[in-house]
């Protein structure tokens, strides 16, 4: 609970709430905390519940006839088929190991005649309902802070490292990287691959390897920042490209690559003419869409700039049965 730690209050034992039970704050501090209720710091502990789930015990025990003031069973041992006693409801004395299948009083029960007013001394004994409220608030308090302190490192880890800094979840919205990947697929991209970039810098932690021919990339979409596009990376800086009767040709060389030899790709707008080579200019990159004839790619609009790439698609994990890695 260090993240809450300016919280505290909400959740532990402080002083005040003792002062409105008794004189003696501090004498029932140190007797919670000698009988186990609560630490050193105020925090409740579990033997306070089970303590607590005694004293309830105790009660309906009382309720029932079951036992007197002194803690003496009525006759001698539990009528568990009796008309005061329901064999289902003290069943689970019997699992406790409070009494044995007969009734007959185990020594734990002496235990749950020693601890049914929470081991409080004679002083505070009358203020057992009052301390039995605070405390189960505090503990439930607790729990909430709990709760809310693991889901805001979840968030944290989830918004703050693991989405900006390692993977992130994309949903193709379209058909351009059929069928490698169909509309609806939900993906997973690895940032890690080639470095994410530092949010709102175009500064690039080092990944551990660079862009290659047949990655399926993600980047941000040239012509409108605010939109993400998936396509197979074809050619990087420096390297000539031209598509040919539906083949790729790199520096005058067929690319012989698959995914990439299986592919027919179509000779469609200014950067995919025929007879046209379109040289890449360093820093950048030239992709195309595995469903070429549906594609608007690098062949329309030109070349993605190396500080848009977001990472690498690496794996289906929607729906299940398009579970795969991406090849």
């Amino acid at each position: 609970m260090n993240l809450f730690r300016p919280f505290r209050q909400f959740y532990v034992l402080q002083m005040e709430q003792l002062s409105k039970v008794t004189a003696q704050p501090q004498a029932l501090w140190d007797n919670l905390v000698r009988n186990g209720c609560i630490d050193g710091t105020g925090s409740v502990l579990p033997k306070f519940l089970e303590l607590a789930r005694t004293s309830e015990i105790w009660e309906d025990l009382r309720k029932h006839k079951c036992v007197d003031q002194s803690g003496t069973l009525a006759q001698g041992k539990l009528e568990l088929q009796g008309t005061d006693t329901d064999p289902e409801r003290w069943a689970d004395l019997v699992d406790a190991g409070y009494f044995s299948k007969d009734g007959t009083p185990l020594g734990k029960f002496q235990d749950l005649r020693k601890s049914h007013d929470l081991e409080l001394d004679k002083n505070f004994k009358d203020k057992k309902e009052d301390i039995c409220r605070i405390l189960r608030n505090l503990h439930w308090r607790a729990i909430v802070f709990e709760w809310v302190e693991s889901i805001a490192i979840a968030l944290f880890l989830a918004f703050g490292i693991i989405r900006p800094f390692c993977v992130q979840a994309f949903k193709i919205p379209s058909g351009s990287m059929r069928m490698t990947l169909l509309e609806g697929d939900r993906i997973i991209v690895n940032k890690l691959r080639y470095g994410p970039k530092v949010p709102f810098t175009q500064w690039r932690i080092p990944g551990f390897s660079h862009p290659h021919r047949g990655d399926v990339v993600v980047f941000i979409y040239p012509e409108d920042p605010h939109r993400d596009f998936i396509k197979r990376l074809i050619a990087v800086g420096g390297e000539t490209v031209e598509i040919r009767e539906g083949k790729i040709y790199i520096d005058g060389k067929v690319v012989d690559d698959p995914p990439i030899r299986n592919i027919y790709y179509y000779n469609q707008s200014t950067y995919g003419a025929a007879n046209k080579k379109i040289k890449v200019p360093e820093g950048s990159y030239f992709v195309l869409g595995d469903n070429s004839g549906s594609s608007r790619d690098s062949r329309f609009w030109g070349f993605v700039p190396e500080p848009n790439v977001i990472g690498r698609a690496e794996l289906i994990y929607w729906p299940l049965n398009r579970i795969r890695f991406i090849k």
